[in-house]
């Protein structure tokens, strides 16, 4: 094993308050999917959050919303939820998402809420309570590929179409929640996720 302190006389520590920080603070994994029903007009999001070996489910969902919006709320939903600054990896399939959160947020600040067409910013309301968090926050968007088998993606799918649906007071499709009845044996540790239902937008 190298030994700096043996092997190398010039060498001092590093002391990076900011890295120590980072690694003090919780590192919470949000995985998250959003879909809009336009046959029951409704829009629905699921997310799934995991930290120190603890996961958590949400789902709900609001009527006549773009599936942008429900995308965007998925995550917001996660977030509303810390309680203290945290490293966040937000995983999700839309890459509007993952680009804002790693940047274009940023963009969209210094341009008074005017993409770089010159158009407002669409769900602006939204994006500036992100940004909110993003500002206490390490937060770091994944995009994935969805609908290719990945189980969380998957699960968060389901999870979307339950919120639309219960948000709605109607009843979920039987083929729609048959599938995700069975889905829940597929995920390891599955029967320990704290499910909280009906996370309903005021």
């Amino acid at each position: 094993m190298y030994d700096p302190d043996i092997h190398d006389h010039n060498y001092r520590p590093i002391n990076d308050s900011a890295m120590q920080q980072q690694c003090d603070m919780p590192q919470v994994t949000i995985y998250s999917d959003g879909s809009y029903k336009p046959q029951i007009n409704f829009g629905g999001y699921g997310t799934l959050m995991e930290c120190n070996g603890h996961r958590a489910l949400l789902y709900g969902g609001s009527p006549s919303d773009s599936n942008n919006r429900m995308e965007i709320t998925g995550v917001l939903a996660g977030l509303r939820l810390l309680n203290r600054p945290c490293v966040v990896t937000v995983i999700s399939d839309s890459r509007y998402v993952v680009d804002a959160i790693n940047g274009y947020i940023w963009s969209w600040v210094s341009n008074d809420w005017m993409t770089s067409q010159k158009k407002p910013v669409a769900n602006r309301d939204l994006w500036e309570e992100m940004l909110q968090y993003i500002q206490i926050h390490r937060i770091h968007g994944v995009w994935i590929k969805g609908h290719t088998g990945h189980p969380e993606n998957e699960r968060c799918d389901r999870l979307a179409t339950m919120g639309a649906y219960h948000s709605a007071s109607l009843p979920v499709p039987a083929s729609k929640q048959l599938l995700y009845d069975l889905s829940k044996g597929k995920f390891p540790g599955s029967e320990d996720d704290d499910t909280i239902e009906s996370y309903d937008l005021p």
